[in-house]
């Protein structure tokens, strides 16, 4: 992977780790971007020697525990792990098929049906997705998509509130949950056709 691709993925695992990842629970702002960049580096460096799922999931564990003196969530490491594997597999893909590293990005797509969602809107940066509430994310009303590897994740909460508390109608990266996006499924033709017409909509 060349350096532009490795610059590319190097920003992609720093925002993974800032706004899904986040295990002391940090208000992500632009203020707060560089503080997992330490961590995003090591990562880095693991996925560039083909460490896989587990390793990088143990590693992230690994820092929870003996850094940051706190219980690891596994569950939610391996989830934080399968995402950032995806996005290496993707911006490798993207190279041996000339696509340009700027031109990978996310989609985010509103709730229609139960098994249906409708691509509305395109960024290079998560936190530009991250203005639902906890109520909407509990109820799936969102999903996100990455091009162009298809790949489609469901948007869920790290934790639980009851309707009751005042975090049900906060946002994610306000200091009190963060988002998971756990894999569905992969559909390069749906996810290709949102990105044009998208594109060619902006």
């Amino acid at each position: 992977m060349d350096s532009v691709y490795i610059d590319e993925l190097r920003k992609r695992i720093n925002e993974i780790l800032l706004y899904v990842w986040n295990p002391i629970g940090i208000e992500a702002t632009s203020k707060t971007s560089h503080e997992y960049e330490t961590y995003a580096g090591q990562v880095l460096e693991l996925v560039l020697k083909n460490a896989g799922k587990e390793e990088v999931s143990d590693y992230l564990s690994k820092v929870v525990q003996e850094q940051l003196g706190l219980d690891p969530n596994q569950e939610h490491n391996d989830i934080v792990a399968v995402l950032v594997c995806d996005w290496k597999d993707t911006l490798q893909k993207a190279q041996q098929q000339d696509v340009p590293a700027s031109a990978t990005c996310y989609i985010s797509a509103d709730k229609v049906s139960d098994t249906e969602y409708w691509a509305t809107d395109i960024s290079d940066k998560l936190a530009d997705f991250l203005n639902f509430e906890y109520v909407d994310a509990l109820n799936k009303e969102w999903q996100i998509w990455i091009y162009p590897s298809g790949t489609m994740y469901d948007v869920r909460p790290d934790t639980s509130f009851s309707s009751t508390d005042p975090m049900y109608y906060s946002h994610p990266g306000d200091g009190g949950w963060n988002i998971e996006l756990v894999k569905n499924k992969l559909d390069k033709s749906i996810v290709h056709e949102a990105y044009s017409r998208l594109k060619n909509h902006n």
